[in-house]
């Protein structure tokens, strides 16, 4: 069972009151653990829960896999209400990817498994985040419900386009590095296996694999994305720190796809900005398809032609 410490570097003192651990048991279900290749069970998952919640009360995340092959939608909800009586008040629900290379990936590849069937996965996500609803739980980001005020302060970094480090194998960061005479956000890759991440840190003193500079339409696309997963989306105000000279009106405001969105109540643009309606936030994959052409039309008829400076 993986865990997530949700702090860097704090003091004894800090502790108490910054702390968080995500606990990723993934399922309760020994045969779908099993398929995954962990090597805990169900049982290892709830000791672990309880114990974790009595050091930390109030600050353990729970994590529930989602679209596994063959699962169905009626047993994975009775796992979700069974979790319901174990956690604290913040809970992730993540739908399967089948990564190659992986011994899933190849059972499925060589039809010794079924492939995840995506509706019977979209049944358990509906299905699964109107459970949580009824239990006082607020979705606040895509995979992501807490109730009492337990939002994940960590994440939100991510979902706001805030400048963050990634450190260890496999880990993200965007930010603009220092000193380096300039003002581009970079995204830098960690390389991602164990043994070669610190091989390098230890040639080169850092294991950073790809350095990528963002262009303004890309973090623009970024903040778009990113703000549309969260419940409150993106404020006029938050939009204004990234596009100065290109506002949510100027993008959206005239689209008649966009309004047609509108109109089927999947998106909301008004005086506090842009955002998902909850019905809407279940199908963002398939908003940002009319979202980031509409972006990237509207970016292109901003920028001044060339020889014209800017």
């Amino acid at each position: 069972m993986s865990l997530k410490v949700g702090h860097l570097f704090p003091s004894a003192s800090e502790l108490a009151s910054v702390l968080y651990l995500a606990l990723s048991p993934q399922s309760l279900d020994d045969k779908e653990l099993q398929l995954l290749g962990r090597t805990h069970s169900a049982s290892d998952a709830l000791q672990t829960l309880a114990e974790a919640r009595r050091l930390f009360p109030g600050r353990v995340s729970v994590d529930l896999m989602l679209g596994l092959p063959a699962q169905k939608s009626g047993p994975w909800l009775r796992q979700l209400q069974e979790l319901l009586g174990y956690c604290d008040d913040h809970i992730s629900l993540y739908q399967l990817t089948l990564e190659r290379g992986t011994a899933l990936f190849t059972q499925v590849q060589r039809g010794t498994l079924p492939a995840p069937d995506p509706e019977v996965a979209a049944e358990m996500y509906q299905e699964g985040r109107a459970l949580l609803r009824e239990a006082g739980f607020r979705q606040y980001e895509v995979s992501n419900f807490a109730r009492n005020g337990a939002l994940s302060t960590h994440n939100w970094t991510y979902w706001q386009c805030g400048q963050y480090l990634g450190v260890g194998p496999g880990a993200h960061g965007r930010f603009v590095p220092q000193g380096a005479g300039g003002n581009t956000r970079e995204a830098r890759i960690q390389t991602l296996e164990p043994d070669n991440w610190m091989k390098e840190v230890t040639l080169f003193g850092h294991g950073t694999r790809k350095r990528v500079p963002l262009g303004e339409l890309e973090l623009l696309e970024e903040v778009l994305a990113m703000g549309l997963r969260t419940d409150v989306g993106i404020t006029h105000q938050h939009w204004q720190r990234f596009a100065s000279q290109l506002s949510l009106w100027d993008v959206f405001g005239s689209s008649p796809e966009v309004k047609a969105l509108l109109v089927q109540g999947l998106l909301l643009l008004d005086h506090g900005g842009l955002r998902c309606s909850w019905e809407g936030l279940a199908v963002l994959d398939s908003l940002l398809l009319t979202l980031l052409p509409r972006l990237q039309e509207a970016w292109l008829q901003r920028a001044p032609s060339p020889g014209q400076g800017g």
